[in-house]
């Protein structure tokens, strides 16, 4: 046996593999059968031609495909798929392999008389030594793929591949500058002053390194962790067989608990509202600090003045209107104008607000034995950051299709979040909890995703519109734009939507002297642009603040520019957490603004959150790598406080920034207790969304990307109480 067949059993040993599990690798992961024609694609993974002939065909997008297993960028020969090389190593026939099979080593052509020398895998048939010289110099079976087979049947491959500059030659060199084989008339004008070595000698050496890389301890520990983790999810599926009804079961049971603590705490209120309403009953019955006495009080003086004026003499005027007009001004300084609201008197119940993410941690959490992974992700990082004031951890749950940069994410008006898989020109409505309430998937590739008035707001780069979709899935074309629309965000107050407009779709085409603009889409109004400057080249992702001012994450300039109302640039910011404007290792991309002005923005060239203050300038990073993000690319802050964050690989994670700063918050006040009393204040988060539906479907005769900045001066100058958007890409270049 070869070295490099003893290495690969060494390891398959190592590894603890089942017989079971080294076939169910040597399956067709496409069928999960048998290998048919084999064909083995560049990534080194191996399908039946007719399968990858049907994935290509439905999945094959330009002149590339995604590998099925490992999603590797495989392109796609010229020719289609059956230029890709046939797997002589795995198949239908494995002639003599696993026991004695002499009674099947006859020649397929000459029959049982002579014996199989060799097996043709494009003719499926074992051909003796005659048979094979005939079969090497027919024209249309010569260039066949043709294994030799030794006395015990094992197969031996033995390919002679012709050079393709020299058709009649074979390849028996390899040039060690260009690694790649050539042949002799290669090996003597275009690699003639190449170091070569003839490829029997490097076959050897090659086999020699080949062994001792897969026999390496790293390899086949990874294979065996491979191998426990599909045993795992094997039996997590079996051990969560049948137990839906009981998991019910408990969940309605906890919402019994649940409704009886709230049918509690409703009658805790019920009792102070009756026992506020006896109070007031006993005030007047007491005669003491009513609404009733003071009008009495005030009614008697009045009308003693009244009837002073009507009846009195001379003498009894002047000696009771000073005494009166003084009387007269202090009981209604003091009395009715301090009660002039009262039909707004007496008590009011003041509704708290209802975090659904918080009452669902208070009702309780599913727990998987078999992953617990994500669980410590959360349970480590909310003890650590309840202590530094960092978001905590909620939920962290994938979106389909998997393995795919979530471009946009924008959250709705009811704790829900429109989320944009550009790539695939699909967005999906999710909740908190990660559970997808709506999918749409449109035309053409998207970009970018915002919400107002009750619909998702999407622009599409690939086909220079902005769409719109609503919970029912409804689409319609919202307006056409003669540049490519990237960011987009929206001002919820006066029902605006911006959008930052480029020449190109991707920013790496970007040119000098090319065009980018902010243009406002108004119901009423139409459609107005503002040409940007050169500082702001490309306008790749915008958020809005409550000021009025534009966020701009600008991805040629790699920055994060704050520009006020009237377009001026206030603040340029690149990275420098120092603040002194110096250029550092920074490459932003989604952006989004908190209740408070703050500003996060996702950086993936150090795979972090970095939170500025709202007139642009770093504060922290928020989150990183030890937090479980894992590729972050588009970022947004709902109506609870929640930061989505969307990766580059199908994942959200949402974190709690209220959260947090209450814990912050009490920390603080805790160490202040010595020296002050402060009493309790709650915070009352107000989001101005406009809740009106409807098509509100702008002037559709196009957007120009060349107005001049004055008409729309006076829009912006007004702007205000806005909200935030949030942003991505299509894939890792755009």
């Amino acid at each position: 046996m070869s070295d490099i067949r003893m290495a690969f059993r060494k390891a398959v040993n190592k590894a603890k593999l089942s017989e079971d599990e080294q076939k169910h690798v040597q399956k067709c992961f496409i069928c999960n059968d048998e290998f048919k024609d084999p064909r083995l694609l560049t990534c080194y993974h191996t399908f039946c031609l007719d399968c990858i002939k049907e994935y290509i065909e439905a999945n094959c997008k330009g002149d590339s495909f995604k590998c099925p297993l490992c999603k590797t960028e495989t392109k796609l020969p010229e020719n289609g798929p059956d230029e890709f090389d046939k797997n002589c190593f795995v198949g239908d026939v494995r002639a003599g392999e696993g026991g004695d099979r002499k009674d099947k080593q006859s020649c397929d052509i000459c029959g049982d008389k002579s014996r199989a020398a060799s097996f043709c895998y494009e003719c499926n048939q074992k051909l003796c030594k005659f048979c094979v010289t005939f079969h090497e110099k027919l024209q249309t079976t010569k260039d066949h793929n043709v294994a030799g087979l030794d006395d015990a049947g094992v197969r031996k491959v033995k390919r002679k591949p012709k050079c393709p500059a020299h058709e009649k030659n074979e390849l028996q060199y390899f040039c060690e500058e260009c690694k790649e084989l050539i042949c002799i008339d290669c090996n003597m004008t275009t690699h003639k002053l190449h170091k070569s070595r003839d490829v029997i000698e490097v076959a050897e050496e090659f086999r020699r390194d080949l062994a001792t890389e897969i026999n390496k301890d790293e390899y086949f520990q990874h294979l065996e962790a491979l191998s426990d983790y599909s045993k795992n999810s094997k039996k997590k599926r079996n051990a969560n067989e049948g137990k839906e009804d009981k998991l019910m079961t408990s969940v309605e049971a906890q919402l019994e608990a649940f409704q009886k603590i709230l049918n509690d705490i409703k009658l805790d209120f019920i009792s102070e509202i009756s026992d506020n309403g006896m109070a007031s009953d006993n005030e007047e019955k007491d005669g003491k600090n009513t609404m009733e006495r003071r009008f009495k009080s005030f009614a008697a003086i009045y009308f003693f003045s009244k009837f002073l004026l009507d009846q009195g003499d001379d003498t009894t005027v002047v000696s009771h209107t000073v005494n009166l007009r003084q009387r007269l001004e202090t009981l209604s300084a003091d009395d009715a104008n301090k009660n002039n609201n009262a039909s707004a008197g007496g008590i009011f119940f003041e509704p708290g607000k209802l975090d659904k993410a918080l009452l669902r941690e208070l009702f309780g959490k599913l727990h998987d034995p078999f992953t617990k992974e994500d669980n410590k992700i959360g349970e480590n990082n909310e003890r650590k950051n309840e202590s530094d004031g960092k978001p905590v951890f909620l939920v962290k749950f994938d979106c389909p299709p998997g393995d795919c940069v979530i471009s946009g994410i924008a959250p709705t008006d009811n704790e829900m979040a429109w989320v944009c898989i550009g790539a695939e020109a699909t967005v999906h409505l999710f909740s908190p909890e990660g559970k997808c309430e709506q999918t749409v998937k449109f035309s053409h590739a998207l970009d970018d995703v915002t919400f107002m008035s009750g619909r998702g707001y999407v622009t599409s780069n690939g086909a220079n519109k902005v769409r719109t979709v609503d919970a029912t899935g409804r689409k319609t074309v919202y307006t056409k734009a003669e540049m490519c629309v990237r960011g987009i965000a929206a001002d919820k107050s006066k029902n605006i939507i911006i959008v930052g407009c480029v020449e190109n779709d991707v920013f790496f085409d970007i040119k000098p002297g090319d065009i980018s603009s902010i243009i406002h889409i108004e119901k009423e109004k139409g459609i107005t642009s503002t040409p940007l400057g050169r500082d702001v080249p490309y306008p790749a992702r915008l958020c809005l603040d409550k000021k009025g001012n534009i966020i701009i994450s600008d991805w040629v300039e790699q920055a994060v520019i704050l520009q006020d109302a009237k377009g001026n640039t206030v603040t340029c910011y690149k990275g420098d957490k120092h603040n002194n404007g110096e250029k550092a290792n920074f490459n932003p991309r989604g952006i989004c603004v908190d209740e408070n002005g703050n500003i996060y923005v996702v950086d993936i060239e150090s795979d972090t959150i970095q939170m500025l203050d709202s007139s642009g300038k770093y504060q922290k990073d928020v989150l990183n790598k030890d937090d479980g993000l894992e590729s972050p690319w588009s970022i947004a802050c709902d109506a609870s406080s929640r930061l989505w964050i969307g990766s580059q690989n199908g994942t959200i994670m949402i974190f709690s920034l209220s959260r947090a700063t209450t814990k912050s918050e009490n920390a603080d006040d805790g160490r202040r207790a010595t020296s002050s009393r402060s009493g309790g204040s709650s915070r009352n988060h107000s989001w101005n969304d406009n809740n009106k539906s409807g098509s509100s479907t702008p002037d559709q005769r196009g957007i120009s990307g060349n107005k001049s900045r004055s008409e729309t001066g006076s829009k912006r100058n007004s702007r205000n109480n806005n909200s935030g958007g949030s942003s991505g890409s299509n894939d890792s270049r755009k």
